[in-house]
């Protein structure tokens, strides 16, 4: 794997990456955090699912298969 960079302050060249940032996001302001751990755990959990458990569109299934 060859880790290529995109252009520096340059959203357009850092499209899926920018991508996973709106989407955890999104998931992030969904629920609120209360306790110090809260927020640190949800991400963790979100990471989990988004990486081994939500159904893949280009490949139509789940990627932990």
């Amino acid at each position: 794997m060859k880790h290529v960079r995109g252009a520096p302050y340059h959203p357009q060249t850092q499209g899926k990456i920018e991508r996973w940032h709106q989407t955890m996001k999104n998931r992030i302001l969904l629920e609120n955090y209360y306790m110090p751990g809260d927020l640190e755990a949800q991400i963790e959990r979100f990471i989990d699912y988004y990486n081994h458990h939500r159904y893949h569109e280009s490949v139509r299934r789940t990627r932990s298969i």
